[in-house]
């Protein structure tokens, strides 16, 4: 892992240089402005957990969220097939793609229809 100067940044001596940084996260490494992709990953999840409180936009937040959550699987995935390159203990990579996928159909859950008849056997 090399540090760039200033940047607060880190990049692995493999990644191309046009998207070789991630800030606090890698589901922006493989993207030109990483920072950016990271804090505008964190406004739609904040906007759409405020989404969530509102019954108007709850269907439209839990497919945003369910949308972002697929999103950011690769980088899930790609931080556990490089464990060595993060300062995160293994055990809470592994544990995080379950987690996951419960998060995933938690959500979905949450913002099912409440008019909706319940599914018969």
């Amino acid at each position: 892992m090399t540090d760039l100067p200033g940047s607060g940044c880190h990049r692995a001596p493999d990644w191309p240089a046009w998207g070789s940084c991630f800030c606090g996260s890698p589901s922006a490494a493989s993207l030109p402005w990483p920072h950016a992709t990271v804090l505008i990953t964190g406004v739609f999840e904040l906007l759409g957990a405020f989404g969530l409180l509102l019954r108007a936009a709850r269907r439209w937040a839990g497919w945003g969220l369910m949308l972002l959550t697929l999103a950011v699987t690769p980088a899930n995935v790609y931080m556990l097939q490089h464990a060595e390159a993060f300062a995160v203990p293994v055990w809470v990579l592994v544990l995080r793609l379950p987690l996951q996928a419960a998060l995933f159909g938690l959500i979905g859950w949450c913002t099912m229809p409440l008019d909706s008849p319940a599914p018969k056997d």
